[in-house]
């Protein structure tokens, strides 16, 4: 979110402009990569989970926002304070992030899905009606006289802003799919939209503060990159480093942002992983980040580490400026902003500074890493190549000390394998157990203790594909060793349940440290094969189960509607409103609790309706309280005349 009103100002305007020190960027250094941050999209790890079109959810919510009255939403839910800004972010970002996932992985059909969309959201003006420019400037700042619940129109053009900004990155991934005449709808749109929200505030200083998309800095960019502008790209790097030099001072602190009252700490990382982010993009793109710049940057990392590790010296340095937010403790958020949820892959690539722990934000960002794209910045760093290789060297260095930690000791008298026979799956395979020990003999069923591998024989076709992956990798593991003995051992029937040791470590806990067995008995079924066991799973960490755990209650909930988004989900995106408002995620558990609502389940109706009566989760509105707390009462709900205080 962001909370301010500010002022643009004519980059030539004398009592403003500044003589710049840094170095120019010319047209002829600009390579536009084709896709934005990347030449070429390719399937990443770090978007598995994120939102694709295999549901039709997620096509619901993009579909919603084709022609969305954003103007009439801002004005009846929006405040200074508080800018309720969902019904138009998150589906722009559910729309990258499935479009992402689209290309990625190369689903045509899902191609074909995300083009259309892109298609009639440009067909319908989606956004065009929003407040422009021009007009913004004529309507009073954000918290006039001082009040938090005052309106604040910079809001609402910012916010369509972004979101068609947003658009036109989707737009150039999408580009090579489209045919002349969808081209042609898809452009005339992008400039129809650029003229009005974009181009008033090209070379535009704004007086203070680094917000949302490098302040319009990064549209232009994309734009640039649309109509292959290279000198309106170089022109705008040229002008924005010189703002981010201006804005940010030389301690690494940023001008309004690292000074919002109680969201100070907030408020700096979101401007600066705006910052990293676009320096990362023209870096990629040919330009040299000057060494001032990139010095400053360095310190506003560990000026944002700082606020992790000392908040009261982050806090303790002065400002003259002025600056307008809250100084009431219950506004407080005292994290690291859980928006940028990569600013530690952008701080390691563009400074080295690596992010100190802030509990509070790794919690909170687990839930916004599912979106795919940070919004902020228009890209998932986590897919850069970069981060990629850092990723791979990070592996090694675990794999180092994992192998370390696997090591176990064993004897001569530990009973030992002197033939594998045959693989039936990667946890269960025949063996001969050789002499002197008292479990010797052949064609031995031997299965790995506390170690779950994928069903290779018999399953869905996914459980299977990845059972037979497993089941090869252990045979070839097994065949390649020179040692294999079994400790912890229990003998039945039909086998020999073991912890086995191969070359002294144990296969066990590798193969569920890779990801490739599981320690919980039905693990593998409920995860690829079945919504009805995923969401059994669900219900054993929450309802049946004695020992509640939010954290897997929650995966295999989302995990059964993955499995079959067509299902009946009105209960289980209510228990799911229930398990994030428990996390203390109240935007997650918003969101599930209207699915619930919107699917007819009396009690998210009636928790909804108080919702909206409380201001409960979002902003007061009477006529929605009333709306679902009547639905609530005819769906049988014997408490929502006393919510409302009314009769229906």
């Amino acid at each position: 979110d962001d909370g301010t009103y500010f002022v643009y100002k004519c980059a030539a305007d004398s009592n403003n402009s500044q003589k710049s020190t840094l170095v120019k960027v010319k047209a002829s250094d600009i390579n536009f990569p084709g896709k934005f941050y990347t030449t070429e999209i390719e399937s990443c790890s770090a978007m598995v989970g994120t939102p694709t079109f295999n549901s039709s959810r997620t096509y619901n919510r993009v579909k919603g926002l084709i022609g969305y009255d954003w103007h009439a939403d801002w004005e009846a839910n929006s405040s200074s304070m508080s800018p309720l800004h969902d019904n138009i972010t998150e589906p722009i970002k559910v729309f990258m992030s499935a479009t992402h996932n689209s290309i990625g992985n190369d689903n045509q059909a899902n191609i074909k899905i995300a083009k259309n969309l892109l298609i009639d959201l440009a067909k319908a003006d989606t956004l065009y009606d929003s407040i422009g420019y021009y007009d913004v400037k004529k309507k009073p700042g954000c918290y006039a006289n001082g009040d938090i619940n005052a309106p604040c129109w910079y809001h609402q053009y910012e916010f369509a802003r972004g979101v068609f900004s947003n658009y036109m990155i989707t737009a150039l991934w999408l580009r090579d799919e489209l045919n002349e005449q969808e081209l042609k709808i898809v452009d005339q749109y992008i400039k129809k939209m650029y003229k009005k929200f974009l181009k008033p505030i090209e070379f535009q200083k704004q007086e203070q503060g680094f917000y949302q998309m490098a302040n319009g800095g990064t549209s232009i960019l994309v734009y640039a990159s649309w109509t292959n502008n290279k000198k309106l790209a170089a022109e705008e790097i040229n002008f924005r480093f010189n703002e981010m030099d201006r804005l940010f001072f030389n301690d690494g602190y940023i001008d309004n942002n690292s000074f919002r009252g109680v969201r100070d700490q907030w408020y700096h990382s979101y401007g600066l992983d705006i910052a990293l982010g676009y320096v990362y993009i023209a870096d990629l793109w040919g330009a040299e980040i000057p060494k001032k710049l990139h010095n400053k940057l360095v310190k506003a990392s560990e000026v944002a580490n700082l606020a992790i590790t000392d908040y009261e010296t982050f806090r303790s340095r002065p400002f003259s400026g002025d600056w307008l937010g809250s100084s009431n403790p219950k506004d407080a958020k005292k994290h690291t902003h859980q928006l940028a949820f990569a600013i530690d892959t952008l701080m390691k690539i563009v400074t080295g500074v690596e992010l100190e722990h802030d509990t509070v934000y790794l919690d909170k960002r687990k839930y916004h890493a599912k979106d795919g794209i940070d919004d902020l910045i228009g890209f998932n760093p986590n897919c850069t190549l970069e981060a990629l290789a850092l990723e791979q060297q990070s592996v090694e260095d675990e794999l180092v000390a994992f192998e370390a930690e696997l090591a176990v000791e064993t004897s001569d008298s530990d009973p030992t394998v002197s033939k594998v026979i045959e693989m039936i799956h990667g946890d269960t395979f025949i063996v001969d157990i050789a002499e002197p020990h008292e479990l010797a003999g052949s064609n031995i069923k031997l299965i790995i203790r506390d170690a779950n591998t994928p069903d290779a024989t018999k399953s869905c076709p996914r459980q299977m594909e990845l059972g037979i992956k497993v089941k090869d990798i252990v045979t070839q593991k097994l065949a390649d060793a020179s040692s294999i003995k079994l400790k912890n051992f229990r003998k039945t029937s039909t086998a020999v349940i073991a912890q086995v040791i191969v070359d002294g470590k144990d296969l066990g806990e590798e193969l569920i440290a890779k990801g490739y067995a599981s320690n919980e008995y039905g693990h593998w079924k409920a995860y690829f094969c079945s919504s009805l066991q995923a969401m059994a799973s669900g219900d054993s960490n929450w309802k049946y189960g004695g020992t509640v755990d939010v954290d897997k209650a929650i995966f295999w909930y989302e995990r059964a509607i993955f499995l079959d988004p067509d299902r009946d989900q009105k209960l289980v995106t209510y228990d799911l409103s229930e398990l994030y408002k428990m996390n203390g995620d109240t935007k997650k558990s918003i969101d599930y609790l209207k699915q619930s609502a919107e699917l007819g389940y009396m009690k998210a109706e009636e928790a909804l309706g108080a919702a909206y009566m409380n201001g409960d989760g979002v902003s007061k509105n009477l006529a929605q309280a009333k709306k679902w707390l009547k639905k609530a009462h005819e769906h049988g709900s014997d408490s929502a005349e006393d919510i409302c205080g009314c009769e229906f």
